[in-house]
């Protein structure tokens, strides 16, 4: 199976052109269990689109992927 890379950036624009304020985050020794990742941000600043892209790779990658959403979100 692949690995993928996630990032936690703490301004996500940073992510784009520098790795300021960024740190890599590794797997555990259990990563081949469930994982919840979340994604968050003000409006309109792209969390589903970046939420359905991660899903589309992930699945491309061989992972289960259930994507969901705060109620009201």
């Amino acid at each position: 199976m692949h690995s993928v890379r996630l990032v936690h950036c703490q301004t996500p624009r940073k992510a784009l052109t520098t790795k300021e304020g960024c740190s890599v985050l590794h797997p555990s020794p259990s990563s081949h269990h469930t994982q919840f990742l979340t994604i968050e941000g003000g409006e309109g600043v792209g969390k589903s689109f970046l939420s359905n892209g991660l899903k589309a790779k992930l699945e491309a990658l061989g992972h289960r992927v259930k994507l969901t959403r705060e109620p009201g979100g």
